[in-house]
């Protein structure tokens, strides 16, 4: 007996499609109004609010790497110029359109796209972007080339003084030969201190030369970032006004449905509470008073 009296309060909890269908048929109007009320509303929001545009462009930002002494400029790769220059974009606080910048591994290229509410300020954007990645690798060169004349001119001195060391003592080692104190182990030592003079001049030599080029560098910067650096615009497409995609208005309506669907089973839920209550049997004054005895009691 008990099995099937919980056999059937489970069957009475579950519910079936004809239940789903009947939901849907007693509700058709609520749904139906809701759905298309909040979906009209989203849709003239879309339609009332300021146009917007967008244009996409493609960068090809790529190192030109020039192997001095003990430095290549840029001493960035590719890719990390291109991470440079993609921070750039983005937190860049005097670019008048909102830019997103993505950039493909593979190809080595950059595709921004500038996003605003006037094409003039679209236009803008897009005449500014090469000039202003320029100017910002520019300053990012120039702090490296600050860098690498202070550091040449540290290392020349240091090997000025290690020169002069070394030449001391070959001096010393060569007065001992001419007065015929020569041994193998003193022409040894004497061979391996003008080889590493010999190292260490041509070193100089060297560093001398990379100083005259970074000081022409210094002459004409962006002569000398055109050569290490090439920034070129691969393609540009026109600028296009934004409107509602498809997509979106679908998105639109599902979710009003799904609201629809909510706010009718909170008002089949009232309805069933409230007739719930109603039909509940009120308790008479007897049955209240005895009741109270009965709680009295011990």
């Amino acid at each position: 007996m008990s099995r099937d009296s919980n056999y059937q309060s489970s069957s009475d909890d579950e519910i079936s499609l004809a239940d789903i269908i009947r939901f849907f048929l007693r509700n058709l109007t609520l749904i139906g109004l809701i759905t298309v009320g909040f979906t009209g509303l989203a849709l003239i929001y879309s339609l009332t609010r300021p146009a917007s545009y967008q244009q996409k462009s493609v960068l090809s930002v790529q190192a030109n790497p020039i192997k001095l002494a003990d430095r290549t400029f840029p001493a960035e790769s590719t890719a990390t110029l291109n991470t440079l220059v993609t921070t750039f974009l983005v937190n860049q606080a005097t670019n008048p359109g909102r830019a997103k910048v993505e950039f493909d591994s593979s190809t080595q290229q950059l595709t921004i796209t500038i996003s605003a509410n006037q094409t003039a300020l679209i236009k803008q954007a897009s005449d500014s972007l090469v000039p202003s990645i320029k100017q910002f690798l520019q300053k990012t060169i120039d702090q490296q080339i600050a860098a690498a004349l202070v550091s040449s001119e540290l290392e020349q001195n240091r090997n000025k003084q290690a020169t002069e060391e070394i030449t001391r003592q070959i001096d010393t080692l060569a007065n001992n030969t001419n007065t015929g104190n020569e041994s193998v182990a003193l022409i040894a030592r004497l061979s391996a201190l003008e080889e590493q003079r010999a190292r260490l001049l041509t070193s100089d030599a060297l560093r001398q030369v990379d100083r005259a080029y970074i000081g022409t560098a210094q002459e004409s910067p962006q002569d000398f970032l055109e050569k290490i650096i090439s920034v070129e615009v691969l393609s540009q497409g026109s600028i296009q006004k934004l409107g509602v995609q498809k997509r979106s208005l679908v998105l639109i309506a599902i979710t009003s449905f799904i609201m629809a669907v909510l706010v009718a089973v909170v008002r089949e839920q009232l309805v069933l509470i409230s007739n719930a209550d109603a039909q509940k049997p009120l308790a008479s004054p007897q049955n209240e008073l005895e009741d109270l005895e009965e709680s009295r009691q011990p």
